[in-house]
């Protein structure tokens, strides 16, 4: 009977080994696709911009990053989302260059996040490297701004509101919690944040999209890490 027990023990946290080990598999398959996507789509952007540049295009004259973006492999890195900014994020910081490549990946990173640090006098940057250089700066102090806002007692509910939605979507999983904890009265704001809308928070429009916990997850994970660094 106990030799029985004993088997089924095993069984049990064989089954349970497995069950991780299959998590972390799946989760390095997703990775590994968001990164061969980036890695891909870049690239293919880096050579339509050398044939333009060969062939004299006048468009390839400027020195303005943003005029080179105008591509469909530019659109499919934006469009990949959220789940893409950690891909994007490793591709910078192990890039032995910083020149246009590394800016075009940093316009995109913002793109998704829909946080354009140059907005907020704070964070300065003109190029990929010092880019997330500033990003991890913004990150790093996000649970500690939306803690502060949150609790905040001087400022009224709009004026809340207002520099919540100003962190974009970075600041959802810490908006989520406050809201999961009684704080009921930001959930407005996180729906605006959802939908890249004020007006959803201005008219009460219920009407929003949504995001997943896989998104949420990745941007927490995010964070931690570079405030454990």
């Amino acid at each position: 009977m106990n030799a029985l027990k004993n088997n089924y023990k095993m069984i049990v946290i064989l089954m349970l080994i497995i069950c991780m080990a299959c998590v972390g598999i799946l989760g390095m398959k997703v990775y590994a696709s968001e990164d061969f996507a980036i890695n891909t789509n870049i690239n293919s952007l880096m050579e339509e911009i050398n044939v333009m540049i060969e062939n004299s295009d006048e468009k390839m004259l400027s020195s303005d990053p943003y005029d080179y973006i105008d591509s469909i492999y530019f659109e499919n890195i934006v469009n990949r989302g959220i789940a893409a900014l950690p891909a994007i994020v490793d591709k910078i910081d192990n890039s032995e260059k910083n020149g246009l490549e590394e800016y075009i990946l940093a316009i995109a990173a913002e793109e998704i996040s829909k946080k354009y640090l140059r907005e907020d006098d704070i964070y300065k940057w003109a190029n990929g490297k010092e880019w997330l250089s500033e990003w991890n700066v913004f990150l790093r102090n996000i649970p500690i701004r939306v803690d502060y806002i949150i609790n905040d007692t001087e400022n009224t509910i709009e004026e809340k509101h207002s520099a919540l939605y100003d962190l974009g979507i970075m600041g959802l999983p810490y908006i989520k919690d406050a809201i999961d904890n009684g704080k009921t009265e930001f959930q407005t704001v996180y729906d605006a944040i959802i939908g890249n809308d004020m007006s959803v928070y201005t008219s009460g429009n219920e009407d929003t999209t949504t995001i997943s916990a896989s998104d949420l997850n990745v941007i927490r994970q995010m964070v931690e890490e570079v405030r454990v660094d």
